[in-house]
């Protein structure tokens, strides 16, 4: 083979090599993707909106007795949401935090008995899937027990002084009755000498 040939090869070869590179770079199956296609991705840079929260309650009696329920109804038009959560916080420390589960209607959670003298408050939070992020309002609970309790002369007089009358009236007429039927100590002296004798 001559050179002439040679170089002719060498070119092919090199020819070739170009055309199925290029066809490797602009074949749709080709794994690269220089530019995102995800219409995701750009709701997210868009989404600048916090989640709404529309309402959000407690059912039962929050006690150191039992437990009770925390629903909320929240929602997010953009990105869609990511998790709500609860959060309670015991006197001064920092809260506890809780994801609260979507049962089809609203975001629900059961709460166990809290324990007694100490302060509560409670409230919920939610994220959306471009992390923006909604806070409810503050709920407080004061489950101090007062040693002293103030007690209401409104409410106690109607009750306490007839009843403290009537208690003190029974007890001097019962008082007076076995008085009456209980013999005197002299009658009692005298029948026993009568005895002796």
């Amino acid at each position: 083979m001559n050179g002439h040939h040679r170089l002719h090869l060498i070119l092919m070869i090199i020819v070739s090599g170009l055309v199925v590179g290029v066809g490797l770079i602009q074949s749709p199956s080709s794994t690269i993707q220089l530019i995102p296609s995800n219409s995701n991705q750009h709701t997210l840079a868009q989404d600048t909106l916090r989640p709404n929260i529309y309402e959000w309650g407690i059912d039962g009696v929050v006690s150191s007795e039992t437990s009770f329920t925390v629903w909320a109804n929240v929602s997010d038009n953009d990105s869609g949401l990511l998790n709500v959560s609860i959060l309670i916080k015991t006197d001064n420390y920092d809260p506890t935090k809780n994801l609260i589960a979507f049962n089809g209607t609203f975001h629900v959670i059961t709460v166990g008995a809290l324990a007694a003298n100490h302060t509560y408050s409670i409230w919920i939070v939610v994220y959306d899937v471009a992390l923006n992020r909604a806070q409810s309002y503050v709920r407080n609970f004061d489950l101090t027990i007062d040693p002293y309790p103030t007690v209401d002369p409104n409410l106690s007089f109607p009750f306490v002084v007839p009843s403290s009358l009537a208690l003190f009236a029974a007890v001097v007429i019962i008082g007076h009755v076995i008085n009456k039927r209980k013999p005197l100590p002299e009658t009692i002296a005298s029948e026993s000498n009568l005895i002796d004798e």
